[in-house]
């Protein structure tokens, strides 16, 4: 066999492989449920000629828990879920983070500061043990969604509804400053916390500063 012939019969050995390789991926996937994230719009037919109205069409026709965003449609699901079940922490937990994420900060304040008061909720080992994707553990995240929300509403009330010229303005100084400073200031004393306890959280460092 010539040097020539060789390097064709790897290179087959090489296609082969490679095909067989991903005919079983593609089937280990669909046997897991196929790639969700990817899947989301794929099977969508729709009939309209212009954009919006395509994209109206993709909207209605999807499951808004199965994408980014559109916390305005989950979040009445979310509340009837959870009048139907209200000692269910883990739909409380869900719902202040669709209002966190839709920008309704003290909705969001008031679920988390009720829950860090529940000791079923604080004292869940699956709650202190189960790390999500980023790292952190249900009550990890609690603590640092909560510092998110009040550092929000100092900015939505004197940043937002007091808004004046010198508002978010570098350096801060004179009309800039925070008027009513109860939101910030609670969540510096909790960032401050967090960082305590784990010193090497950049996250929290930057958005303490």
């Amino acid at each position: 066999m010539n040097k020539r012939t060789l390097l064709i019969f790897l290179a087959l050995i090489v296609v082969v492989l490679g095909s067989s390789a991903f005919l079983m991926r593609k089937k280990i996937v669909k046997a897991l449920g196929g790639n969700k994230s990817k899947e989301v719009y794929s099977e969508i037919k729709y009939e309209s000629k212009t954009m919006p109205e395509i994209y109206h069409e993709v909207v209605d026709g999807t499951n808004p828990f199965l994408v980014y965003g559109r916390n305005d449609e989950k979040i009445p699901i979310v509340e009837n879920r959870l009048q139907e079940d209200p000692q269910n922490n883990d739909l409380q937990f869900q719902l202040a983070l669709q209002y966190l994420y839709d920008g309704q900060n003290q909705k969001c304040i008031d679920i988390f500061t009720r829950l860090e008061k529940d000791p079923s909720f604080m004292n869940n080992k699956q709650y202190l043990n189960k790390k999500s994707r980023v790292g952190d553990s249900r009550i990890d995240s609690l603590e640092k969604f909560t510092a998110i929300a009040y550092m929000r509403l100092g900015e939505q009330i004197n940043c937002i509804n007091n808004h004046n010229d010198e508002s978010c303005v570098f350096p801060i100084s004179g009309d800039g400053v925070h008027r009513i400073k109860d939101p910030v200031e609670e969540a510096i004393r909790r960032y401050v916390a967090l960082l305590s306890q784990d010193p090497e959280d950049h996250l929290s460092q930057w958005l303490l500063n």
